[in-house]
């Protein structure tokens, strides 16, 4: 088993991966480091979570000694917490030595990532549309850069990076290195690597599939019921991290908020979120403030949170390529993992091309267990509280005690018929058997003329004319013959003259 002192770097890089207990390297990185150091263009295609930050990032800073203030390598990402997450690696690398990396992306004060500029910086970490908006400003310079990373490629032309990249691509001298990382090979990231990289050399590691470790698990759900199968799911498999994935930016907050009422830790993280919310939330999840974190696909690329046992896709991926990525935030680092799917009736077209490629097992357990009341927040297992509710509420001999309150139910029909009719009851319904019904006595109209005084309570004399009944007119009967229909049957037509009627009948006129 080959060490990192035998892959040619310099003393203090090696120095500095034991010192972050990184004795090791992994297969991706075994492969492309010796390569990279050459100066030779790369393409680095392997499972996620296989160490290809790495694999890039020490090559890129073998060559800088010494502090350095312009920019010789620049690190194209696509989105703000890979940014993040890619520039911390690199710093920890480097922790001890005068170079520096710095983060460059949307969503930040721009002046503040100026002045960080202006203070010089080795590495350029960034957002393809942050990069090209400080590099049409004249204060980002790429004509001493030697080295550029293009890290995720897959996402970066998937979420339209493809002219950003172009206008950096041209910027940067002819004479410089190329590596890619990806860890799916679409053709529109076969056309940028004939374009842009000179006789690349392809380093494949298990390309397109997740890491070694995860099991793959199926749960069918019905669209309409979804939310109640996660709840059931996730108290089932009670995992200590987990990040739930999502179709739509709407639904993360939906079901964020929803896990919140049965008892859990949630929270949701999306892309038109605030860029300090974002850090926030993520800085949660790491520090295990939060144990479910309910996210899009932005979550699923690059990000590496240590810990997260569990993966579920609480929508079914469109693509085997977006599963890859989804599930591979778990099982990283030789660590193991589960993931595990919601498939409702309407994504089996979908989940048959992913089945069609991964070893997915049908989840066999107790998934429709209820979740417990009492559970602790951020926890999907019971506690003492749940058997202290179920003590209460059923007794030691599993049948119900005098002293118990029983809900009184309503009396049936016949029960309220006998009760009424107390008489009647066992007997046939017949009028002899029911008691004459006492129905008080009609009050008299008065006589008109009579005094209001001898009216009862209530009445009114309406001493009004009465007026005359209107007879109504007898209806003259009509002497006419009824009208009768031609009979049907060739050599007769519909429009032909029939007695008492004064019109003309027309031809058939030729067809048309």
């Amino acid at each position: 088993m080959s060490s990192f002192s035998t892959l040619g770097l310099r003393p203090e890089l090696v120095q500095a991966l034991i010192a972050l207990k990184f004795d090791t390297p992994t297969a991706i990185q075994a492969a492309g480091i010796p390569p990279a150091l050459t100066g030779r263009d790369l393409v680095l295609q392997a499972e996620t979570g296989s160490g290809k930050t790495f694999a890039y990032a020490l090559p890129l800073l073998q060559p800088l000694e010494g502090r350095v203030k312009t920019a010789r390598g620049l690190v194209i990402v696509p989105t703000r917490e890979l940014a993040v997450q890619v520039t911390a690696e690199i710093n920890r690398i480097a922790q001890g030595q005068e170079v520096r990396a710095i983060a460059i992306y949307g969503g930040k004060d721009i002046e503040e990532q100026l002045v960080a500029l202006r203070e010089g910086a080795a590495v350029i970490v960034g957002t393809p549309g942050r990069l090209r908006d400080i590099f049409s400003r004249g204060v980002l310079s790429l004509t001493r850069v030697r080295t550029v990373v293009l890290d995720e490629a897959d996402e970066l032309l998937d979420r339209g990076f493809a002219k950003d990249l172009e206008v950096l691509l041209e910027a940067v001298p002819a004479e410089r290195q190329i590596m890619l990382a990806s860890a799916t090979m679409p053709l529109a990231v076969e056309r940028l690597v004939n374009r842009w990289m000179k006789d690349p050399e392809r380093i494949a590691v298990n390309q397109g599939a997740p890491a070694t470790g995860i099991s793959h698990y199926w749960v069918q759900a019905h669209p309409r019921h979804k939310l109640i199968k996660l709840v059931h799911v996730l108290v089932n498999q009670s995992p200590d991290q987990a990040i739930v994935f999502v179709a739509r930016r709407e639904d993360t907050e939906a079901v964020a908020r929803h896990l919140r009422r049965e008892g859990f830790s949630a929270d949701w993280i999306h892309g038109e979120m605030a860029q300090l919310h974002r850090q926030e939330v993520m800085e949660k999840f790491r520090n295990h403030s939060i144990s479910i974190l309910v996210a899009t696909d932005l979550a699923s690329r690059g990000l590496d949170v240590p810990g997260v046992s569990h993966v579920i896709n609480y929508d079914v991926p469109m693509n085997p390529e977006i599963y890859v990525h989804r599930v591979g935030r778990t099982g990283r680092a030789g660590e193991t993992g589960i993931a595990i799917t919601l498939v409702g009736t309407d994504e089996r077209f979908s989940f048959s091309k992913i089945r069609a490629g991964f070893p997915v097992k049908e989840l066999k357990g107790k998934v429709d267990k209820p979740p417990m009341p009492g559970r602790n927040p951020g926890s999907a297992k019971p506690t003492a509280t749940d058997k202290q509710l179920g003590a209460a509420r059923a007794p030691a001999n599993g049948k119900p005690t005098d002293t118990e309150s029983k809900p009184e139910r309503r009396p049936t029909r016949g029960a309220r018929f006998e009760q009424a009719f107390p008489a009647a009851k066992g007997k046939k319904a017949s009028p002899k058997n029911f008691p004459e019904k006492q129905i008080p006595a009609k009050k008299e109209r008065p006589q008109k003329g009579s005094s209001h005084h001898d009216l009862p309570e209530g009445w009114v004399i309406d001493d009004s004319p009465e007026m005359p009944e209107k007879k109504s007119k007898p209806v003259k009967k009509d002497s006419r013959p009824p009208r009768t229909l031609p009979k049907t049957g060739p050599g007769l037509d519909w429009n032909e003259d029939r007695p008492g009627d004064k019109r003309r009948a027309r031809k058939p006129g030729p067809p048309r």
